[in-house]
């Protein structure tokens, strides 16, 4: 994975909703991550919300395992 996608993927983080537990990142903290970064949001978006998903089902204890069923979800 690209360096500068997984440093945003974390700073990305900080965007998140927190009640009950931690909340997926917004989509337009995605779209203004991937504009930054000069990436196509078809191509951004998918990566961020695979790895979101990956780490949400982690931290909420319903670990999955990383796949490409979730870069089609994005």
């Amino acid at each position: 994975m690209e360096w500068p996608i997984w440093r945003a993927f974390w700073e990305l983080s900080t965007e998140r909703g927190v009640g009950m537990g931690p909340g997926p990142i917004p989509i337009s903290a995605i779209r203004a991550a991937g504009q930054a970064l000069g990436l196509q949001e078809q191509f951004f978006k998918p990566i961020v919300r695979a790895m979101d998903n990956a780490y949400l089902s982690h931290v909420t204890g319903k670990e999955k395992t990383f796949s490409r069923e979730m870069m089609r979800k994005g």
